[in-house]
C-alpha cells in the first residue's frame, strides 16, 4: 500500500511540474505578446512587421532583446524540458525511497546461546 501512495505522490508531483512548465511557457509567450503589441502601437517595428499579427511573427520568429526576468524563465523552462528524465527519476526515487524507509522493519530474533 505504501508504494501505491508513493506512486500517486510521484504522479501528482510530476503532473504539477508539467503544469507549471506549461504555465511558464505561456507566461513567456504573454510577455513577448505584450512587448510586440507595445512596439507595434509605438511604431517601433520594422515596416514589414507592422501589418502582421503576433501569432504569425511568433511562428516565424523575430529578433529582439528580452528582460532578465524573461531570460531566467526561458532558462528554467529549458532545464525542465531538456532534462525531464532526470526530474522523473529524482522524484520517483525520493518518493519510493521514503516509502521504503518508512516501512516497518521485521523483528529480528535473538540467537540462543
Amino acid at each position: 500500500m505504501r508504494y501505491v501512495v508513493a506512486a500517486v505522490v510521484s504522479i501528482v508531483i510530476l503532473a504539477s511540474g508539467a503544469g507549471w512548465y506549461r504555465q511558464l511557457r505561456e507566461s513567456i509567450k504573454d510577455d513577448f505578446r505584450a512587448d510586440f503589441q507595445r512596439a507595434k502601437n509605438a511604431g517601433d517595428l520594422p515596416p514589414e512587421m507592422q501589418n502582421l499579427d503576433f501569432e504569425t511573427v511568433w511562428k516565424r520568429g523575430f529578433g529582439g532583446e528580452v528582460t532578465p526576468s524573461t531570460m531566467r524563465k526561458l532558462n528554467i523552462s529549458s532545464l525542465l524540458r531538456g532534462f525531464w528524465y532526470v526530474w522523473v527519476i529524482f522524484v520517483c526515487g525520493i518518493s519510493f525511497g521514503i516509502a521504503h524507509w518508512m516501512s516497518p522493519q521485521p523483528h529480528q530474533q535473538e540467537s540462543q546461546p
